[in-house]
């Protein structure tokens, strides 16, 4: 008997039985309540919790419990004496991995630790498994992994660039002047490319021109030491700024190229001297990017690599390119007996193809396209700099360039459920054997052969976006495609498998596995279920990252013609992901974030032309980080 409390019932009830009882049901009855002058014979139970034997203090019977135990941890320390992280102390029965740190450049994922220059915040996740196979990821747990200097006040401040350095101490308040460096010195013959952009960037700047030498570095040397135990990472590296001269040491020419760009926009604020002082400077985010439609709007090579050059200067490293498109609101031509009439819209896939149907037609552009032979190029010379281009063949949707040529392989005689007027003329039908065949063809043609335009370094997008037909054959075609192209390259698609469920078709795991996917909608993908599954996940969401430009220059959180980068500023995080319900945060340092995207869309053509040339669609590209640079504490 359990007596009543507060407004009638009671918080908490605890049975210890008399005798060990082994059971897998467990029934409750028999209650005997009163309430005022009511009697009841029943009672509502929240919560309920059978133990096998009394919890000491502290003890956790779940993986939920103790996941809940770890996350309730305020800010650790890691001393300056400690060179290897130690994880929480398991409960017997349960293991506690490093699900990662979001700056494994000191805290490593063997938990190796390198303690920054200074205090820094670092946050980790960590893994949490019971004896029966149960396991779960924490949210991310905040560390201040102790500095080997202090700062002192009045020594010199960081310098500012975009993004932020992650590490910086000085010891002094004088300066550097310029005007002592006359030479760009490099140890190795892998830095050389590297060594000539900069030479070329840093007279552009200043007016200078600084003589090149391989050997040694010496006074009056900008000098760049390619050093393999460097400890900052691919794409990091320490940059010393003494008063005769610098020196950056770096495991990889990405890491040199990024210093180069540290110093570029130094003296582009101040060409006459420099603080004296250290810096560490690396990355949180493995994926830091663009995505540019060039389907339906015509951008030729020359403006591309202006942007991939002005992405660098930004440390940003990832450059995905829109290929295959058409105007959207294909409604405006017919549909149903007159769908064919939609064919008359614009559309263009910008690669040269090896493939035509049999009148010898190409699914290729006529107004402007590249040559398989200048994207190998581009691909390649850009990845040589720490550029990483993304093709992207929009399939099975988006396609009309495709089922124009190939009108035996579209969707006949049906509209999009989401617009009763679209025809689906644009889309592959992929129940079709050979439209899976064709599609196939369609990627070997670039993957496959003695000379590949995308060798097998290259991330292949396939698409697979907004597909609004048939859902069971869709995600048979993910299942297909994906392990196709995987057998040749890394694969990269669009999320879409929140909307395009049929609930019975499963995603094989040969389609899940080290497949990138950029998140853009919470409807089409929702952020959270992407994560469980198993994908690799980037963060495009519409919400903050997509501009439409339409020339109006005004800004919106999604499909305005500029982007709200106050917004940005205040509230994105690559880990932030949109899911049904509202952002979640999942654990920055999770191999499966890879990092984040902003999207420029060319959707106003056609009838919905806005007259913008590529040099427009330029600014809007460099608006983000320039007008970001005017806010303080940007950070990727």
């Amino acid at each position: 008997k359990v007596a009543a409390e507060g407004d009638g019932f009671v918080v908490e009830v605890s049975i210890v039985l008399d005798e060990v009882i082994k059971a897998k049901e467990l029934q409750i009855c028999d209650f005997d309540v009163k309430i005022g002058g009511t009697q009841w014979n029943s009672v509502g139970i929240v919560e309920l919790e059978a133990y096998a034997e009394e919890l000491s203090a502290g003890a956790v019977n779940s993986v939920a419990e103790l996941v809940a135990k770890l996350e309730a941890i305020e800010d650790g320390e890691v001393a300056v004496d400690v060179d290897k992280f130690e994880l929480p102390e398991a409960p017997e029965g349960y293991t506690i991995e490093l699900n990662g740190a979001d700056f494994e450049q000191i805290i490593a994922d063997d938990l190796t630790v390198t303690h920054p220059l200074t205090d820094k915040e670092v946050q980790v996740s960590y893994k949490v498994s019971d004896a029966n196979g149960e396991s779960a990821i924490t949210k991310d747990i905040t560390y201040i992994v102790k500095g080997v200097h202090v700062q002192e006040a009045g020594m010199n401040e960081k310098p500012v660039v975009i993004p932020e350095i992650q590490e910086w101490y000085s010891a002094e308040d004088g300066k550097m002047k310029t005007s002592i460096l006359t030479t760009a010195g490099y140890d190795d013959s892998s830095l050389e490319a590297i060594v000539d952009e900069f030479i070329a960037d840093y007279e552009a700047v200043t007016g200078v021109k600084l003589e090149k030498e391989q050997g040694k570095g010496g006074p009056g040397m900008i000098y760049f030491n390619k050093d393999a135990e460097a400890s900052s990472g691919e794409e990091g590296y320490e940059m010393q700024i003494r008063f005769n001269g610098i020196e950056i040491i770096s495991e990889s020419v990405t890491g040199s190229m990024y210093a180069a760009q540290t110093i570029l926009q130094m003296v582009t604020q101040n060409p006459d001297e420099l603080p004296v002082g250290i810096m560490r400077d690396y990355p949180r985010f493995e994926v830091r990017g663009l995505l540019l439609d060039i389907a339906r709007k015509p951008i030729g090579m020359e403006m591309i690599r202006e942007i991939a050059r002005t992405m660098r200067y930004y440390k940003m490293n990832d450059f995905q390119l829109h290929l295959s498109d058409n105007y959207i609101f294909l409604e405006n031509y017919g549909k149903f007996g007159t769908e064919n009439e939609a064919f008359k819209a614009y559309e263009a896939f910008r690669l040269e193809s090896g493939l035509t149907n049999e009148a010898g037609e190409s699914p290729t552009a006529k107004d402007y396209s590249i040559s398989k032979a200048e994207m190998k190029d581009f691909i390649q010379s850009q990845r040589a700099l720490g550029m990483e281009i993304v093709p992207e063949i929009d399939m099975p949707a988006h396609a009309t360039s495709f089922t124009k040529i190939w009108p035996e392989l579209m969707v006949v005689n049906k509209v999009s459920p989401l617009n009763s007027n679209r025809p689906l003329v644009d889309h592959v039908d992929v129940s079709k054997p050979e439209a899976i065949a064709k599609i196939k063809e369609i990627f070997d043609d670039y993957t496959k052969g003695e000379n590949p335009t995308f060798d097998a370094e290259t991330i292949v997008h396939v698409g697979a976006d907004e597909f609004v037909d048939n859902y069971t054959a869709y995600r048979d075609f993910v299942n297909e495609i994906i392990p196709h192209v995987k057998e040749t390259n890394t694969v990269r698609m669009w999320g879409g498998l929140t909307w395009i469920d049929d609930g019975k078709t499963e995603i094989v795991k040969e389609a899940i596995e080290n497949v990138e996917m950029n998140l853009w909608s919470s409807d089409w993908a929702d952020g959270k279920q992407m994560y469980d599954m198993g994908y690799k996940l980037i963060n495009t969401i519409d919400d903050y990252g997509y501009m439409v430009p339409n020339g109006s220059m005004g800004r919106s959180n999604a499909y305005g013609d500029l982007l709200n980068v106050q917004r940005i500023f205040n509230t994105f995080e690559a880990n932030r992901v949109k899911t049904r319900s509202g952002y979640v945060s999942l654990p920055s340092g999770d191999d499966q974030i890879l990092g984040a995207v902003y999207a420029i869309w060319s959707d106003n053509i056609d009838k919905h032309a806005s007259g913008l040339s590529e040099s427009d669609l330029y600014y809007r590209f460099f608006v983000l980080p320039y007008h970001i640079s005017s806010l303080t504490n940007f950070r990727i």
